[in-house]
């Protein structure tokens, strides 16, 4: 009995990671974000996941030009401000919301041109 609460108190805070991961994927894959009874999940990744989109983030801010890494809590206020919160009551308003942060970003993107003299 010793042995066995030892090992419930050893492996918890794996079950709680893996419960966690668990509850944010239920929706990974499918064409909503919304649960008809639990309303609007948000998705987690996994670590290779978030590495993953890290170091495409990385490259990208890169070859860019970007100053990451001696400003990086700057760049992090600037993605903070390019990625607002959309809106989850309706998957409508979800997509017609990121619609319309793609079409901004797609706007803001035709003008570097302009940026670079």
């Amino acid at each position: 009995a010793l042995l066995g609460a030892l090992w419930q108190l050893l492996t918890k805070p794996i079950y709680s990671r893996i419960h966690e991961l668990i509850q944010g994927r239920r929706t990974v894959g499918l064409h909503t974000g919304l649960l008809a009874t639990e309303g609007w999940q948000d998705e987690y990744g996994t670590p290779q996941e978030v590495q993953v989109l890290g170091e495409f983030v990385a490259n990208l801010l890169t070859t860019r030009h970007y100053r990451w890494v001696t400003y990086n809590r700057q760049l992090q206020n600037c993605l903070s401000d390019f990625f607002p919160h959309l809106p989850v009551e309706s998957e409508e308003a979800h997509r017609e919301a990121y619609n319309r942060v793609r079409e901004h970003a797609r706007y803001c993107a035709s003008l570097s041109p302009l940026l670079v003299q």
